[in-house]
């Protein structure tokens, strides 16, 4: 008898849900490649190593024509995902809670063994120690809806510190750790996981002097108009990634440690947090 591991089981399942809730608007066809955007947290030639190689890879497990739209920055990621041009997307939580409700936007994968948590870098010597320092200081952050690196930290600033800045916005993760080095503001904002994914020399020049609490993953989500049998490819596939060393060591440079399903249930604690008040929209 066939054995199904557990993992895969839930993916199936998810699959299977994905198919039964979500209509289908157009229910596109392979001819014409999917459009696969992700929230540009590093810089353009990073986030093009990362997914290039990772969607040939998925292409040629399913034969389904993938091209990865890179979007020039964050707030051009939010524009094309509030027109619903991707027709998959890897996006933050809270970009997630937006469009499903603008979009459809299911999420259908994460990473099952990490969650995000935002951070407060300062250079490393320098002579701020807590947040409760930096009143009145410039604190650079990638951009004004980055959860995790932004809205997570200046809502921590406001709230937990009482403390007024003022928030610069430097387009993505590697840019507010430079800038921070550079000495060009006196702190930034990011992320756990891409501060791990830094180089050794870098990384070193900076400390982290606070965190905030954790949330659920950035999902990978898809557009209801895919088509439900492609969709299930898809989602089989990125998760088979798991199971070779090449798959796995695409998924690291995300970074993901392990890729696993993912449900709109795992995200609704994000409505309780009222993070509307440091949202920016257009």
């Amino acid at each position: 008898m066939i054995q199904v591991k557990p993992i895969m089981r839930k993916v199936i399942l998810t699959a299977l849900l994905l198919g039964l809730t979500t209509p289908v608007a157009s229910g596109r066809q392979v001819q014409s490649p999917l459009l696969f955007g992700a929230v540009p947290q590093y810089d353009a030639t990073r986030m093009a190593d990362i997914w290039h190689p990772l969607l040939a890879e998925l292409t040629k497990r399913t034969g389904i024509p993938i091209r990865f739209d890179a979007a020039n920055s964050i707030p051009d990621f939010e524009r094309a995902l509030e027109k619903g041009t991707y027709d998959l997307a890897y996006m933050n939580p809270y970009h997630l809670i937006l469009s499903n409700k603008r979009q459809g936007y299911q999420p259908v994968l994460r990473d099952t063994h990490g969650s995000l948590t935002g951070i407060l870098v300062v250079k490393k010597g320098s002579p701020f120690t807590s947040p409760n320092q930096l009143d009145g200081q410039a604190i650079a952050y990638p951009s004004a809806n980055a959860l995790g690196a932004s809205i997570m930290i200046r809502r921590d600033l406001a709230t937990l510190y009482s403390i007024n800045t003022r928030s610069e916005y430097v387009r993505s993760h590697t840019s507010v750790y430079l800038n921070v080095i550079s000495g060009s503001y006196a702190a930034g904002g990011g992320v756990l996981k891409t501060f791990a994914a830094l180089a050794p020399e870098l990384r070193d020049q900076l400390r982290i002097i606070h965190t905030s609490q954790e949330l659920p993953p950035h999902p990978i989500a898809i557009h209801p108009r895919v088509a439900h049998d492609i969709a299930a490819k898809l989602i089989k596939a990125f998760v088979e990634l798991n199971h070779s060393e090449d798959g796995r060591t695409l998924l690291q440079q995300i970074p993901i440690g392990q890729l696993g399903a993912a449900s709109l249930d795992e995200y609704s604690s994000l409505q309780k947090l009222d993070l509307r008040p440091f949202y920016q929209s257009d």
